[in-house]
C-alpha cells in the first residue's frame, strides 16, 4: 500500500510519507526486527523485493526527494546490488538509484547526489579515485553488459541508464570513475546490439556523445576503446534506427572537433579520427531530410573542419588540390 501511494505519481503524497518518518520506521524494521523473523526462504525473498520496491517508489518523482530524506536508500540499493542475485531486486535497486540521480533540481544537486553514490560503502576520504575502477561501478557495468532484449527482467536498461546519467554530470570527475569502471565498453556492446530496443541503443550512442563532448582525455577514452568509434560509425553507415544515427551523428562530430584527424593508415600514437571517413558519414546524415537544424550546423561545422584539415595536409605534400 505504501509503494503505490510513494508512487502514484502525485510527490506530495511521497513527501507526506517521508515528512512522518517512513524512512526511520523502514529502517528499524530491517535492522531491528526482520533479523528475528522465522519464515521460509521464498517468503523473506518477496518481502525484500516488496521492500525494495517500495524504497525505489519513495525515491520516484520530479523533483527527487531532498537528498537528506532519502539518504540512506544510497546504501540500502549499495548492498542489493553487490549482495543479491534476485533479478526483481536488482531492477528495483538499479531504478532506484536512477530516481535518485534524475530528478535532481541543478547540476549542483545532481553532482551532489552522484558523489553520494560513489561514497556508498566507504568512509569519507576512502573512495577510490576517479581513475581507479569503483567496485559499485564495476557492479553496475556488469549488468549493463546482460542482453538489453532479455524477455524476463531486462537488467541492462536501468544499469544502462544509470551509467549514462553520471557522464552527463557537470563534474568531469563522475565521468571518469565511469569509464575506468567500463561504461565505454558496456556502450558500445549495445550500440553494436541490433536487437536491443531502438532507445536503449539511443541512449548508449547519447552517453557516448556526453564523453566525447568532456575533457579531451574523456573523448579519447571513447575512441581508444576497441570498437566504440566503429560501432557508432556503423551505426550511420549501415542505417540503424533514425534516433540511434542521429545520436551517433553527434558523438562523431564532437570527437572530431575534440580530437582533430589523421589518415586512417596512421601510425601516431595520439588519438584522432579518420578524416575520410568522417567526411564521408556527414555527407550521409546531411542528406537526411529528417535532420535538425541545430545538427545540421554540427555537421557542416564537421565538414569545413575535414576540408581545412586536408588543405593542410596538401601544403604539408605539396599539392595543389585537397587530397
Amino acid at each position: 500500500v505504501l509503494g503505490n501511494i510513494a508512487g502514484d505519481g502525485d510527490t506530495m503524497m511521497r513527501d507526506t510519507l517521508l515528512g512522518a518518518g517512513v524512512m526511520d520506521a523502514l529502517g528499524h524494521l530491517v535492522g531491528s526486527e526482520m533479523p528475528g523473523f522465522s519464515w521460509r526462504v521464498n517468503q523473506r525473498a518477496q518481502v525484500l523485493r516488496t521492500l525494495t520496491w517500495l524504497m525505489r517508489s519513495l525515491c520516484r518523482g520530479v523533483p527527487a526527494p531532498a537528498l537528506a530524506e532519502v539518504d540512506c536508500c544510497f546504501d540500502y540499493f549499495a548492498q542489493v546490488l553487490m549482495g543479491s542475485d534476485d533479478a526483481e531486486m536488482l531492477y528495483e535497486a538499479l531504478g532506484g538509484l536512477c530516481h535518485l540521480l534524475e530528478g535532481s533540481s541543478s547540476d549542483a544537486d545532481n553532482d551532489a547526489r552522484a558523489e553520494r553514490l560513489l561514497l556508498t560503502g566507504f568512509a569519507l576520504g576512502e573512495a577510490p579515485p576517479p581513475t581507479v575502477p569503483h567496485p559499485l561501478l564495476q557492479q553496475v557495468v556488469c549488468f549493463a553488459r546482460h542482453s538489453a532484449h532479455d524477455e524476463g527482467t531486462p537488467l541492462a536498461v536501468p544499469a544502462l541508464r544509470l551509467l549514462g546519467l553520471l557522464v552527463s554530470a557537470s563534474k568531469a570527475e563522475l565521468t571518469d570513475a565511469a569509464i575506468a569502471s567500463g561504461a565505454v565498453q558496456a556502450f558500445r556492446l549495445v550500440l553494436k546490439d541490433a536487437r536491443a530496443p531502438d532507445e536503449v541503443r539511443r541512449d548508449a550512442a547519447w552517453a557516448l556523445s556526453n564523453i566525447a563532448a568532456g575533457t579531451r582525455a574523456q573523448a579519447a577514452a571513447v575512441v581508444l576503446d576497441a570498437g566504440a568509434w566503429d560501432a557508432l560509425c556503423s551505426c550511420i553507415e549501415k542505417g540503424a534506427p533514425h534516433t540511434v544515427r542521429r545520436e551517433s551523428a553527434w558523438a562523431v562530430v564532437t570527437l572530431a572537433k575534440q580530437l582533430g584527424f589523421q589518415p586512417a593508415d596512421a601510425r601516431d600514437a595520439a588519438p584522432a579520427v579518420d578524416a575520410r571517413r568522417v567526411l564521408a558519414l556527414v555527407t550521409a546524415m546531411l542528406r537526411d531530410d529528417r535532420g535538425e537544424p541545430t545538427l545540421q550546423r554540427a555537421l557542416l561545422d564537421a565538414a569545413e573542419l575535414v576540408l581545412r584539415y586536408g588543405v593542410e595536409v596538401g601544403r604539408a605534400q605539396g599539392l595543389k588540390m585537397n587530397p
